[in-house]
């Protein structure tokens, strides 16, 4: 026979806990990348290397700010880093992922092509998109206000105006 205050006390739950949360701790929804920053919301973000970049770059933050992305529903992650670091795992996480170096020297054109195709092609399927690099510096503003000034540069894009 089961009795009631025996039913309450399989159930019970503290007074702070909201009905229907599920028992996860704070980080298993992971952290978001330092300097996130939605350019479109909800479909474009820029942000720094999950992880962090040279000497801060961690392991566990970098995992821990991937499984972030991926809850948040990003389909594909652009990186602009020199090197294809990151790669592996964001392919082990299952995130679509597309590597365009941008050095600080050379003709920069055919990349930064590709890269724009890549994004406007990404945009236009409805994916949500990471563009990132090692910080959020001139290089990467650089090509978000070229994704920005749509194609010849000439006219703005009609999704800025959201």
């Amino acid at each position: 026979m089961v009795r009631v205050h025996d039913v309450a006390r399989a159930c019970w739950r503290p007074r702070w806990w909201p009905r229907g949360r599920r028992h996860e701790g704070k980080w298993a929804q992971g952290i978001p990348p330092r300097n996130f920053t939605w350019v479109i919301r909800d479909h474009l973000a820029i942000s720094e290397r999950p992880g962090g970049f040279s000497a801060n770059h961690r392991r566990v933050r970098r995992q821990e700010e991937i499984i972030w992305l991926k809850v948040q529903q990003f389909d594909r992650i652009i990186s602009l880093l020199a090197s294809p670091h990151n790669l592996a795992s964001y392919e082990e996480e299952g995130i679509a992922s597309a590597h365009y170096p941008i050095g600080t020297t050379g003709d920069l054109r055919p990349q930064l092509s590709e890269c724009y195709r890549d994004i406007d092609a990404s945009l236009a399927a409805g994916h949500r998109v990471l563009v990132h690099q090692d910080e959020l510096g001139d290089r990467l503003m650089g090509v978000v206000a070229g994704t920005c000034s749509g194609p010849g540069g000439s006219r703005p894009d009609p999704r800025w105006s959201r």
